[in-house]
């Protein structure tokens, strides 16, 4: 498993998600399913791999 993290804006500001998955697809699944979630189809959002560090 990889980290990705997903990145989205609420009024408050910029927040970050991390999300666990296999594959960059399988995270922009997991992406989708948090924002619907949050009852906002409409909300700003993006998903990329975590720098190993």
């Amino acid at each position: 498993m990889s980290t990705f993290v997903m990145t989205y804006r609420t009024a408050d500001g910029l927040r970050l998600q991390p999300l666990l998955a296999h594959t960059l697809a399988t995270a922009w699944d997991r992406a989708f399913d948090v924002v619907e979630r949050m009852g906002c189809g409409a909300c700003s959002f993006g998903v990329y791999r975590a720098a190993k560090g």
